[in-house]
């Protein structure tokens, strides 16, 4: 049985689960969430402050967000999750990424419907 998504969520951290979980959570939309390679059975993943040790902090990818957190380039794209985040907080992250991801599927619901433009900050 195929099914058509209306959205795909890249990358299966807690920043991602949160944008593809609120993008279907009212049965309007139909997200998919997409990992590459196997699970990761490295100790250091299972500890908030084990992310520095098990992720390189640099991916190399140079592109200019928005506002909203769109690619520049194109809009279609949203960045939610680590990336976005000004600096490495010290501490559990996954409270930041959650919020991260929940302002993210804003922002694209936003989109869809056509009403006015979200800021990172939430306001209109």
């Amino acid at each position: 049985m195929a099914t058509v998504a209306d959205f795909v969520a890249i990358g299966e951290g807690l920043a991602g689960r949160a944008l593809a979980n609120r993008l279907s959570t009212y049965g309007r939309h139909n997200a998919a969430l997409l990992e590459a390679g196997p699970i990761n059975t490295n100790p250091w993943i299972q500890l908030p402050s084990g992310y520095d040790k098990t992720v390189p902090m640099n991916w190399v990818f140079d592109t200019e967000l928005d506002p909203q957190r769109r690619v520049r380039s194109d809009e279609r794209f949203y960045v939610a999750g680590y990336p976005v985040m000004p600096t490495l907080l010290p501490g559990n992250i996954n409270p930041p990424a959650l919020i991260i991801g929940e302002k993210a599927s804003e922002n694209v619901l936003a989109d869809v419907a056509g009403t006015p433009e979200r800021t990172q900050n939430g306001k209109r």
